[in-house]
């Protein structure tokens, strides 16, 4: 069991993906609680949305090869992740 004062487990409700390999500008895209399924032809972009929530979560390097080749040299590889708390009841 946790504390009383210890933060709530989170899980992500969504993201937004810009200027990261193939995913120039993405999302946001909704996560759902129970199930959210990824469909797209090969080459879509499908385990690319996957390595940027892994790089959200984990702290994964990128580097500039990572960089959308839509992406100007000076503008920054963004993955941004909304979150809320499990117990959440507002969350279906």
């Amino acid at each position: 069991p946790q504390p009383d004062d210890a933060l709530p487990g989170l899980a992500l409700s969504e993201l937004t993906v810009r200027r990261f390999r193939s995913l120039h500008d993405i999302g946001p895209v909704p996560v759902q609680k129970a199930l959210t399924a990824l469909a797209g032809e090969n080459d879509g972009g499908k385990t690319t949305l996957l390595d940027a929530v892994a790089f959200l979560l984990a702290g994964t390097a990128v580097d500039a090869a990572d960089r959308s080749r839509w992406a100007e040299p000076d503008e920054a590889i963004e993955v941004v992740g909304l979150f809320h708390a499990l117990n959440d009841p507002g969350r279906i």
